[in-house]
Order: C-alpha cells, then sequence, then structure tokens
C-alpha cells in the first residue's frame, strides 16, 4: 500500500521521464532500420511516420510496473498479468507491425490473452448471474475491447489522448475508492501518455503501431477484469468511460456488416475519425474532437454512474445511445454521401 503523496508524484514523474527516454532512443534506431509506415487515411497516402513506437513507451511502463511491486507491491495477479499479459501483447503487436502477421493469428494471441486474463484472476467466481453465459460475455467483450484500440489508432494523438483520459479519470475513481495502488498504476499509465504525446501529436513524428494499441487495450481489460474479481462497483463507470472507442468501432463494425465486406481488413473512410481527417485536413481533430465528447459527455456520465452504481446499467445505455448515433453520422453516413458525390 502506497500512502504518501510525494512518493506517487516521483513514480509519475519517473515514468514520464523514462518514456520520454526510451521513446526518443527507439526513433533513433528505427530511423537506423526503416521500422516506417506509409499511413492512408480516405485512400490519400500521408507523410511516411515511424511505427511501433509502444514497444518503447510499452518497456517503459512494464519497468515502472515491476519497480512498482517491488518496493510497494502489487497483487501477484495484477503483476503476472501486466508481465506476462501486456508484454506478450506488446510484442505480438510489434511482430504484427514488422512482419504484418495474419489477422487469424493476431486474433488467437488475443483469445489466449483474455483466456488466461479469465483465469489468472478466477473469473468463474466473479461470474455474477450464469457463469455458462457470463464468461461467454466477458472473453468476446474484451476480446473486442482490445481490438478497438487497434481499429481506432489511425489518427495523430487520438489514441494516446483518449487513453490519457481514461486512465486521468479512473485513477481518481479508484483513488477515491481507497484503491491507492490501482490508482497509481492508472497514472503511470498516464505519464506514459504525456511523454508519447510529446511525439505522436499532430504532425506525429512516430504512431504507436500495434504494439502500443494491443498493449494498451490489454492494460484496460486488466484493470476491468480486476474490478469485477474484487466486487469493485466500477464496471459500468469504465464502460462509460471507453465508450467513445468501443461505441464508434461497434457502429462501423456493423455497417460493414450489413454491406458484407471483410471485416478483417481494413477500411480507410469508414470510421468517423478517418471522416474527419477527411472533411478538414486536419490530423489532430480527431483527438480534439474525442476531447470534447468526452468533458461534456461520458465524463460528467461516469461521474453520474459512479455515485450511482445502482443505476449503472441504465446510464450507460443512456450514454451509449447519443453516442451511436453521433458516430453513424460522422462515420458511415459521410462516407456514403462521400461516395455518391
Amino acid at each position: 500500500m502506497i500512502n504518501d503523496q510525494t512518493l506517487i508524484f516521483v513514480y509519475i514523474l519517473t515514468t514520464c521521464f523514462l518514456t520520454l527516454v526510451f521513446v526518443k532512443s527507439y526513433i533513433i534506431v528505427a530511423n537506423k532500420f526503416g521500422f516506417k509506415s506509409v499511413p492512408h487515411v480516405g485512400g490519400v497516402r500521408q507523410d511516411i511516420v515511424i511505427t511501433s513506437g509502444g514497444i518503447a513507451f510499452g518497456f517503459a511502463y512494464l519497468i515502472m510496473i515491476l519497480i512498482f511491486h517491488y518496493f510497494q507491491g502489487l497483487s501477484q495477479q495484477l503483476v503476472i498479468s501486466f508481465v506476462l499479459g501486456s508484454g506478450i501483447m506488446m510484442i505480438v503487436g510489434f511482430l504484427d507491425d514488422i512482419y504484418s502477421l495474419r489477422s487469424i493469428t493476431r486474433l488467437l494471441v488475443q483469445f489466449a490473452f483474455v483466456a488466461f486474463l479469465l483465469w489468472n484472476f478466477d473469473a468463474i467466481t466473479f461470474s455474477y448471474g450464469n457463469p455458462v453465459i457470463m464468461i461467454p460475455i466477458y472473453f468476446f467483450g474484451l476480446t473486442w475491447l482490445i481490438n478497438t484500440f487497434n481499429f481506432i489508432d489511425g489518427a495523430d494523438g487520438l489514441v494516446s489522448t483518449n487513453s490519457l483520459i481514461f486512465s486521468l479519470t479512473g485513477g481518481i475513481f479508484c483513488f477515491s475508492s481507497g484503491n491507492i495502488s490501482v490508482a497509481l498504476v492508472l497514472w503511470m499509465l498516464s505519464a506514459v501518455n504525456i511523454s508519447f504525446l510529446y511525439f505522436n501529436w499532430s504532425p506525429a513524428k512516430v504512431f504507436m503501431g500495434d504494439s502500443g494499441s494491443l498493449m494498451i487495450g490489454s492494460i484496460y481489460s486488466i484493470i476491468i477484469v480486476n474490478s469485477l474479481s474484487n466486487e469493485i462497483n466500477t464496471i459500468w463507470t469504465w464502460l462509460i468511460l471507453l465508450s467513445i472507442f468501443y461505441v464508434e468501432t461497434t457502429i462501423t463494425l456493423i455497417v460493414r456488416l450489413i454491406r458484407r465486406e471483410n471485416v478483417f481488413k481494413s477500411h480507410h473512410s469508414l470510421h468517423a475519425y478517418q471522416q474527419i481527417i477527411i472533411r478538414t485536413g486536419k490530423h489532430n481533430k480527431p483527438a480534439i474532437f474525442s476531447i470534447i465528447i468526452s468533458m461534456i459527455w461520458t465524463i460528467p456520465m461516469s461521474i453520474l454512474s459512479y455515485n450511482f452504481p445502482n443505476y449503472g446499467f441504465y446510464i450507460t445505455l443512456i450514454t451509449c445511445m447519443p453516442l451511436s448515433i453521433l458516430f453513424y453520422l460522422f462515420g458511415p453516413k459521410l462516407a456514403k454521401e462521400n461516395l455518391n458525390n
């Protein structure tokens, strides 16, 4: 347990510094070995940018997790999940960035990670309701959540900005409920995102790639399962905070399924963030747009859910409904209008 506020700030600042050093060093190495990508938005070729920066901030974060565990102590379940689970997801993501792994390979790794996570936290003991029903919901829900971070990672600063909001706000909720260790774990992730944003904000010098997006998605999956296993009534609060990502990607997926498209292949213009870039010509606009949504909608609704947990399910539904309409109008609807024109 950690109670010294000064020590909390030391961990956060150290994480910031270590991330800056690791990412800057990675940029130097990546320039030498050619770890770069040519992103496309709406079919328009963009500048060549260094990819897979997530491998750098990922190692920085895991090192800080191990340091924190050594001096302060984290639960064995959390440490194993972060180091083995998220660490493997990060490495597989890096291999995908470099060698373009098959979609089925990535999916099987994600399935294995989620299965390990549920086993590690003994999911059957916190399966509210019938385990035969709830465990498959956890399994496929968490797998989809991880993928949403990967699907959304297509604009400068978009994932890192939103992850900063998620981790900072979620950390405050954990801190106020007395879960100081998990709060610091989240705030160290905030520190990682702040440092990475220095290089990832438009015009981006480096992308996090699959190594970063898959790792960050896995971290939030771990936090959610940890909340469930400890009967911390914040699951709806987390679903509201993360709704910007999974609502947008779910709407896009449904539209693609209706169109009978291959959902395993990336789409260059159907996501709302892609349409915003196409319409404005600015790669930082999706991140700014999502910040506004968080400030005026999802964060206030998450606070409401946190204070009235018995109504969390209904508050989550109320949160997601207007987001669904918004993301459809700014995504598939705009894409269809562009096609017709």
